[in-house]
């Protein structure tokens, strides 16, 4: 995303997993379609996971090394923890999850501690489809509450609404004067925090195509906006690509 609007970001990365759960992912990200293109970010996550017939459980840590780029606005937002659980039945799954960024700010020529948090809830309903030979298929319609601070832009995994809108700035609370998204709240000279609110309600559907080891999963999003002064309803989407070897 650039501060024109949103564009294409392409991000390969690697995963490394073991049968335990534990795995360790390494994502490179590059902006393809803004007026400055570039390579922008690199993560680093370790994580831990449960996928069985009752429960999914996904928990990792994330530390973001930003690369300054014309093209992204600036975070001070470098580590993320995030923890998702669903408990799945035959028809109507519940799911629920955290979602904690922090970093230093140092906007006003200065470091101070910077933290964002998102809180999630929703519903979730999975449809398999297993034809004869290797290829397998996944729908998995949702729909989810957000509910979090919205201080910084950031790129925590479930705040994408920030990350892709081309209207953050009117999500995200603003420093009086500096030119740069930070932790204060829009009137110039307070220093309070804004607290955690409703931020939107999110509609999002996920298709996996998979022949063997090589899948193919589109996902995309629409966010009804609750807080903030753009009510206006937009839009995520992203295309993985992956092979298991």
């Amino acid at each position: 995303m650039d501060s024109a609007g949103s564009s294409l970001s392409v991000n390969p990365y690697l995963k490394i997993a073991i049968r335990s759960g534990l795995a360790l992912t390494a994502k490179a990200c590059f902006s393809a379609g803004s007026p400055n293109p570039g390579y922008y970010m690199t993560a680093l996550a370790p994580s831990y996971g449960i996928d069985n017939k009752k429960i999914a459980l996904d928990l990792s840590y994330a530390h973001f090394f930003i690369k300054q780029n014309s093209a992204i606005p600036y975070t001070p937002i470098t580590n993320e923890v995030y923890a998702s659980f669903t408990y799945k039945t035959k028809t109507i799954s519940p799911r629920a999850g955290l979602d904690y960024g922090f970093g230093t700010d140092t906007s006003n020529h200065s470091s101070s501690a910077a933290h964002d948090v998102n809180l999630f809830a929703g519903v979730t309903r999975s449809f398999d489809w297993d034809t004869a030979g290797a290829i397998s298929i996944n729908f998995s319609p949702s729909l989810t509450l957000n509910m979090g601070t919205n201080r910084y832009f950031n790129f925590l995994r479930s705040a994408k609404f920030i990350t892709n809108n081309k209207n953050f700035k009117n999500l995200v609370k603003e420093k009086g004067g500096n030119g740069r998204n930070g932790g204060g709240n829009s009137n110039p000279g307070t220093t309070s925090l804004p607290g955690i609110e409703l931020s939107n309600l999110e509609a999002n559907v996920d298709f996996t195509f998979s022949i063997g080891n090589f899948s193919v999963e589109p996902e995309g999003s629409l966010f009804l906006p609750i807080s903030g002064t753009d009510k206006n309803i937009f839009g995520y989407w992203q295309l993985t690509i992956s092979y298991k070897f």
